[in-house]
């Protein structure tokens, strides 16, 4: 038997293990969920003003705090298309023993020429924007859910996947999530005491 099972996707060949193709088998006779069916997927939509360059800025370091927490369970890609540079980074969360999630982050990159078309084709009124949770963000609303997203993976080093989760939920239904800043031990003992 093989060890890798191959298919053609969207002019990308994909390898993928048995084990793995066992797991999705139900998804791939259905086919992939839209994005919109994905609980854990973000959105971003970026152009070259200066407001899309600071959300790139905690976008990326979104993706960096992924790497971070999950480590081997988080994959990073991107896709060229002619009017957007689309860049993903993927993480499998564990919330349930024996059920598997994905976070996703999305970020399309969108060249200036084709701004206006691509308003149109992602329904959303001008950029930089956000989606998540079917719910649309635009101009400091979006970088704010990025800030929010950030600052949430920021904490998580100790939270499981079940809390994290929860607090992906919590942010998707339009809920602040507050983020307790932890301070270091060093920080705490260098505090000058008061008379």
């Amino acid at each position: 038997m093989a060890r890798n099972l191959k298919y053609l996707c969207r002019d990308e060949l994909i390898a993928f293990s048995p084990s793995l193709v066992r797991e999705n088998l139900f998804s791939l006779i259905a086919g992939v969920p839209s994005v919109e069916s994905m609980p854990y997927t973000f959105q971003f939509f970026v152009t070259g003003d200066d407001l899309s360059k600071k959300l790139m800025r905690v976008v990326d370091g979104v993706s960096k705090l992924l790497i971070k927490r999950f480590g081997s369970k988080c994959r990073s890609y991107s896709r060229d298309y002619t009017a957007y540079v689309l860049a993903s980074s993927e993480a499998i969360l564990e919330p349930e023993q024996g059920s598997r999630e994905t976070l996703r982050i999305d970020t399309y990159f969108i060249l200036n020429i084709y701004q206006e078309e691509l308003k149109a084709k992602f329904s959303l009124p001008r950029f930089p924007a956000a989606r998540m949770g079917g719910r649309t963000f635009i101009g400091e609303e979006a970088l704010e859910l990025a800030s929010s997203l950030h600052s949430l993976l920021e904490s998580s080093q100790n939270m499981s996947d079940k809390e994290l989760a929860e607090a992906i939920e919590r942010l998707a239904s339009g809920e602040r999530v507050q983020v307790k800043p932890q301070k270091s031990r060093a920080s705490i003992k260098s505090s000058p005491a008061k008379a």
